[in-house]
């Protein structure tokens, strides 16, 4: 289970938000154990990757300066690392 996870959920959101000094967290939710599930190729093939997921919800600004409202991420860590995203479709928040 991770134990830095909010540290590693927040320098994710420095990294790839357009703003990300805007960020305010409404929410973020403690390690549970799950999977993130994966879809690819042609014939769609599905892959689970087990780990601990966290939810976080924030709003953020987007290319606009406009708070776009709240949105719930969900990360899959392996130990202290992030493996995986599952991201609601930005709203131009995102760079």
């Amino acid at each position: 289970m991770p134990t830095h996870y909010e540290e590693a959920i927040r320098q994710y959101f420095q990294k790839y938000l357009k703003d990300p000094d805007s960020v305010r967290y409404q929410e973020m939710t403690t390690p549970q154990q799950g999977y993130a599930t994966t879809i690819t190729g042609i014939l769609a093939h599905e892959t689970r990757r087990f780990g601990w997921n966290v939810k976080a919800t924030i709003n953020a600004k987007n290319s606009h300066a406009r708070y776009v409202g709240l949105k719930t991420y969900t990360f899959l860590f392996r130990g202290e690392n992030i493996v995986h995203t599952a991201s609601p479709l930005p709203e131009d928040e995102m760079k």
